[in-house]
């Protein structure tokens, strides 16, 4: 017993720090917008715009294990006008985790978590650095922005996921040019 403390006394004096430092759980460089397909469509509960919304290159963020959400939105606007309609972004931390179901059962539930409102401007960019709250246990987290409407109603207009591929399903004669490149390559394999 004596030797523990003094090593507790001993990692204090040199800083070793005694909790652990939060990993990082997602680190994305690229958000896609809802378009498409994904207009209406709803990510674990919390529907896509009613318009398509582009992101612009270098929009990114993180989350980590003790709840820390960073996002740089950068070009966040409707595809139509160019332009960001909204003054206020939410940021959305979606996990699945443990909870009950209605029969008392143990069983997989959604949780999203909801920030405060962050400003943004008419060219779409903002920046969020927060924390939320995540569930003892948050598997497969999705980070989405959009807004929270007066009546408590979300919507998304970006989620992580690759911009790229998101737009090609919104438009099947890009889905058919890459789907033929990849015959392809296979071929020449």
């Amino acid at each position: 017993m004596m030797k523990i403390a003094s090593l507790i006394v001993a990692m204090i004096l040199i800083g070793v720090p005694l909790t652990a430092q939060a990993g990082t759980v997602l680190d994305f460089g690229t958000m896609a917008g809802v378009s498409g397909p994904f207009i209406g469509y709803p990510i674990r509960y919390i529907p896509g715009a009613g318009r398509a919304w582009a992101v612009g290159e270098g929009t990114g963020g993180s989350l980590a294990s003790d709840g820390r959400l960073v996002l740089d939105i950068k070009g966040l606007v409707l595809k139509d006008t160019g332009m960001n309609p909204q003054s206020t972004f939410y940021g959305f931390v979606s996990c699945l985790t443990k909870g009950m179901d209605d029969m008392g059962m143990p069983s997989v539930v959604t949780k999203n978590i909801v920030t405060e409102g962050f400003p943004a401007d008419m060219a779409g960019n903002a920046m969020l650095d927060t924390m939320v709250m995540l569930p003892k246990l948050c598997v497969a987290p999705i980070v989405l922005v959009g807004i929270v409407r007066a009546d408590g109603t979300k919507a998304w207009f970006a989620s992580t996921g690759v911009k790229a591929m998101m737009e090609a399903a919104a438009e099947p004669e890009d889905v058919e040019a890459e789907e033929v490149e990849m015959e392809e390559v296979e071929a020449e394999k």
